[in-house]
């Protein structure tokens, strides 16, 4: 599957979910996702960065869960590059199921960032030290 139909595959996936605010500080794989049928904002990112990255043919697109702010406070979403072409995805529910680049999204002011290498996030980026 090319790298956009793999993160757009794993958006409609997400969509049947609901959005449940924080609980606590810790990130909800898909497998969570799945089970407790819901999760807050960075749990859906990295659900959807995971399951992405599954389907993705090779070679694998970069994808990063991004934290940052937006009009609303804070919140995440996923990057992804891509044959030379960063694109994002917000697969939160009540978000757009879009995959645009970053102008797009207007408002949207990114902070940290981390890599998913296909098995775990490496540490926090600041966002611009990420390129």
């Amino acid at each position: 599957m090319t790298p956009r139909a793999a993160l757009q595959a794993a958006l409609d996936w997400c969509a049947q979910f609901r959005y449940v605010p924080e609980r606590a500080e810790f990130w909800d794989t898909a497998r969570d996702l799945e089970r407790n049928l819901g999760a807050d904002c960075d749990g859906f990112a990295v659900a959807c960065i995971q399951r992405a990255h599954e389907a993705a043919d090779e070679p694998k697109p970069t994808f990063y869960l991004i934290v940052g702010r937006v009009p609303q406070g804070g919140h995440a979403w996923v990057e992804m590059e891509a044959a030379r072409e960063r694109l994002w995805a917000d697969p939160t529910p009540e978000w757009p199921k879009e995959i645009q680049p970053p102008s797009w999204w207007a408002g949207r002011s990114p902070m940290y960032a981390y890599r998913f290498d296909g098995v775990i996030f490496s540490e926090r980026y600041a966002y611009e030290e990420v390129r």
